[in-house]
């Protein structure tokens, strides 16, 4: 469960181009670049990450062109910034429940 909170009107949009991705499919590409992205992603084990890393070892024309064709191929999937309707700042946890028969457990990260 992924509970979001806001500040703002409580009504969420997806604004701008996406900073956050995650491999959707493991088809193959075409292009060099793209390759080589997806060699660099698929060591993540289908964990998010941001085109920055990708930045930092590729460069930034390489990593754009590489993710143009991934994206277009449907390998890559991006995830843009949630905006507040309102602008106001929004918050969001990760919890997780495990149902069984008696009782509900339910785990979640504490960081106190």
């Amino acid at each position: 469960i992924e509970p979001f909170a806001s500040t703002g009107a409580g009504l969420i949009y997806e604004a701008n181009e996406a900073s956050v991705f995650m491999q959707e499919s493991k088809k193959g590409v075409r292009g060099t670049f793209a390759r080589e992205i997806l060699k660099e992603v698929e060591k993540l084990n289908g964990l998010p990450f941001t085109t920055r890393w990708l930045t930092r070892r590729f460069g930034k024309a390489k990593v754009n062109f590489g993710m143009r064709e991934l994206m277009q191929a449907e390998v890559i999937r991006g995830y843009p910034p949630l905006v507040d309707k309102a602008h106001g700042i929004i918050s969001q946890a990760e919890h997780t429940l495990l149902v069984k028969d008696k009782p509900v457990i339910l785990t979640k990260y504490d960081d106190e």
